[in-house]
């Protein structure tokens, strides 16, 4: 049979059986070991997060004994404490051992984008994992909407507005208020005033995180997609990867699966390689090609090809190379004394951000 020929034949079978339609595509049951991946890390989420509840009630009850350590990962959900520690280390040199673990994890997310791409995103975020969760609800319910360019474009910049926004604040700090705010009581409890925030819920956090939900529902990856400014940060850094996602074209047999099944609703049917920074690296493309070797994860020169498992594996080692090279180092867990984040913890509520660099 000729490549026409299979091609007919092949839509012929996508079009009758509803294994291939959109809403099937959007499962990871295509995607056995990135899916393994996201619920290893999903769940070790939910242990740190209980953990650091735990910890966090200690201390409020005046136990300073450290019968309860702090578990480090929390720190991982500081993006913006962790970039100000770390462009310190960038401008200056100095290495401030407040939130260790949460430069160790921007650190690495940065350079795996890198090498990687934007697999942190999508094998590693449990915001990322949680989303793909309720959109499968989405598509049980039968909410979902692919947006047209007209509303995708224009939302899509916003998380790079709000990236902007934050870098004008961090990179315009001289370095002696950079030291100040690391070191300043704000910053050595906001992961407890983080937790406070959503522990008991406001009204006002239980209606936007409602609004998220049911965003995620109809938009896959809408937080994501629109207002992560630590996507956005990645997805930048990403552009300068070896690897792509490259189409040949030879044996291409221009079935359209393949943008079926990106979240990113990327064109990967008409490109050859694609330079987008809304690339995840989730393997969603290559996975549901029906020619083998036709859509690849690659770089061009020297070529090399990673299919899931190899990914996955690649990226589990660079994660725990990071995390076990700073504890040799030292520079996993926070050098500040557990007495004054007891003392601190019962005042969270009195503690406000500085508003201007003169409050520092």
């Amino acid at each position: 049979m000729n490549k026409t020929g299979f091609t007919i034949n092949l839509l012929q079978k996508i079009n009758s059986n509803s294994f291939f339609k959109s809403e099937n595509l959007s499962s990871n049951n295509w995607l056995k070991p990135r899916l393994a991946v996201q619920s290893v890390f999903f769940i070790a989420v939910l242990l740190i997060g209980y953990r650091f509840i735990k910890f966090v009630e200690t201390v409020r009850a005046g136990d300073v004994s450290g019968s309860i350590p702090k578990p480090p990962g929390v720190e991982g959900f500081l993006p913006i404490s962790s970039l100000m520690e770390l462009w310190l280390f960038i401008k200056s040199g100095i290495l401030i051992n407040i939130h260790p673990a949460g430069v160790v994890i921007i650190g690495f997310a940065i350079i795996s984008a890198v090498l990687l791409r934007r697999g942190f995103c999508s094998w590693f975020c449990p915001v990322g994992t949680l989303s793909e969760m309720i959109f499968r609800l989405g598509v049980k319910l039968n909410m979902t909407w692919n947006p047209n360019k007209w509303f995708d474009i224009p939302f899509r910049i916003v998380k790079y507005f709000l990236l902007a926004f934050f870098l004008y604040a961090i990179l315009g700090m001289p370095t002696a208020a950079l030291i100040e705010f690391l070191r300043g009581d704000y910053n050595v409890v906001s992961d407890i005033k983080m937790m406070d925030f959503f522990a008991p819920p406001s009204r006002f956090t239980i209606s936007v995180l409602l609004l998220l939900a049911f965003l995620t529902m109809i938009i896959k990856h809408f937080w994501c997609r629109y207002l992560c400014p630590y996507g956005a940060l990645l997805g930048i850094f990403s552009l300068i990867s070896p690897m792509k996602i490259r189409r040949d074209s030879e044996t291409c047999i221009d079935c359209g699966i393949c943008d079926e099944a990106c979240p990113s609703y990327l064109p990967v049917a008409t490109k050859h390689q694609i330079k987008s920074a809304e690339c995840l690296a989730c393997h969603q493309c290559t996975a549901v090609c029906p020619v083998s070797d036709c859509l690849t994860l690659s770089s061009k020169k020297p070529s090399f090809s990673l299919g899931t498992v190899k990914y996955g594996i690649i990226f589990l080692l660079l994660y725990m190379l990071a995390i076990n090279g700073a504890k040799i180092a030292d520079y996993w867990r926070s050098e500040v004394d557990i007495k004054r984040i007891a003392e601190l913890s019962n005042k969270t509520g009195e503690l406000t951000h500085p508003r201007n660099i003169g409050d520092y």
